[in-house]
């Protein structure tokens, strides 16, 4: 029999308190699910919970910064296959490439996945090709050396800012872990009096009514939370801001639309029967 389940990442939570909001401020006083007083608390705990929220999801979708490490890890790579391709056509001798760390003859690029191996050779490259040119190479152009170091160097102010508030952001996390406690408590609480408030229904009207409010409903509950026990997102770091396990996600989003599923079904044989 499908089991409530709370919310376990600072996504889930936020929308949880959200719909259940939009749903109670459409409805008329007397038609709420929801007591005054906890209404009050809900609203009160979700400012609170925004705030938190949005901050992090700012850090996560940080697009100048994700815009200006692509930019430089584009630079970077332009630079490296036009030299490359300089070394094919004879124009540079055959061991220029070894001055960027690249074997004689290679069209494999360096991994410049993460921001720290980026930074690492674009320091490099750099250095690397002062020395080249000191030592009687040609200048590269299209795009120019000093163009790379450009976008580099705009990649690298703008991650260190981005550094400065991820770090800000790591630092609160009691006050964070309070906010969400806070807010697993509230959810708590708004979900118990909306089972509350429709108990008279059967099982299954019950949960559909509740639902409307954006309570969440699974199969083997119990038994997902002992296997994984996923209370919160995991605090994110520069590269990647992981908001659950993938399998866990999978698992839940697919036992929540089965279970959707079958009580629809129940409905329509219900009321063939009514």
């Amino acid at each position: 029999m499908p089991s409530r389940q709370l919310p376990y990442t600072d996504k889930m939570k936020y929308e949880a308190m959200k719909t259940a909001i939009e749903v109670t401020e459409s409805l008329s006083v007397h038609d709420r699910a929801i007591s005054k007083t906890t209404f009050d608390e809900l609203l009160s705990t979700f400012s609170r919970f925004e705030q938190i929220y949005k901050s992090r999801e700012k850090l996560k979708h940080d697009n100048d910064y994700k815009a200006l490490r692509n930019k430089a890890r584009m630079y970077i790579e332009h630079y490296l296959q036009v030299t490359m391709m300089a070394v094919e056509r004879e124009e540079f001798p055959a061991d220029t490439l070894a001055y960027y760390g690249l074997k004689p003859g290679s069209k494999k690029l360096p991994d410049l996945r993460t921001d720290k191996k980026l930074i690492d050779f674009g320091k490099f490259l750099f250095e690397a090709d002062s020395k080249r040119i000191l030592e009687g190479g040609k200048y590269i152009t299209n795009p120019g050396i000093a163009v790379v170091k450009v976008w580099f160097e705009k990649f690298v102010s703008t991650r260190k800012n981005h550094q400065v508030q991820v770090d800000k952001y790591k630092q609160t996390k009691t006050f964070i872990d309070n906010k969400r406690l806070e807010a697993k408590l509230c959810i708590r609480k708004v979900w118990d009096e909306i089972e509350e408030a429709y108990s008279h229904l059967s099982p299954s009207l019950r949960r559909k009514a509740a639902i409307k409010y954006g309570v969440i409903y699974i199969d083997n509950a119990k038994e997902r939370q002992s296997k994984y026990q996923p209370e919160n997102g995991t605090l994110f770091t520069v590269h990647d801001i992981p908001e659950q396990e993938p399998e866990l996600h999978n698992i839940r989003e697919q036992n929540h639309s089965q279970v959707k599923r079958r009580e629809h079904i129940s409905e329509k044989q219900s009321n063939m029967f009514s």
